[in-house]
């Protein structure tokens, strides 16, 4: 939202399916582009750590106009299976081309998106950066005077 002489916000809405706990039973909630890739397997999942990866999917959607791929089961998605095998970088470079552009996301994103969204999509939970983690790093975030 906008306001006069206030720059834009970003707000979060729609907490309906949300949960407060930490380790909750694999139930998926939201669309599939956005589901933490853990939760297909198993029986529970951290759900802070698939919040994470749900926000770092959603920032990658915004920098490049689209959805990234179409579903995060294990061979459900062609693009997302080369995210799988090659990596996140290989990925941008080869299955994420920007709207409008048609260019490669990987060179029209900020490097500190890149590593941004790439901290938080981490495959494996215990290797995905917090929300936290990734706000507060020196090399992307800059506090107003």
């Amino acid at each position: 939202t906008a306001s006069q002489g206030v720059d834009p916000k970003v707000k979060l809405i729609d907490f309906g399916m949300a949960t407060l706990r930490r380790r909750a039973p694999v139930y998926f909630r939201g669309k599939v582009v956005y589901q933490a890739p853990e939760g297909h397997c198993g029986d529970y999942v951290d759900t802070f750590l698939a919040d994470n990866f749900a926000i770092g999917a959603l920032l990658l959607t915004l920098g490049v106009q689209r959805y990234p791929w179409g579903a995060t089961r294990s061979g459900s998605c062609p693009r997302f299976s080369v995210l799988v095998s090659h990596g996140f970088r290989s990925f941008l470079a080869q299955c994420c081309p920007a709207v409008g552009t048609g260019a490669p996301a990987i060179e029209v994103l900020s490097p500190a998106l890149v590593d941004t969204v790439e901290a938080l999509v981490k495959l494996w939970p215990r290797e995905r950066a917090c929300l936290g983690e990734v706000a507060f790093e020196r090399r992307w975030w800059r506090p107003t005077r």
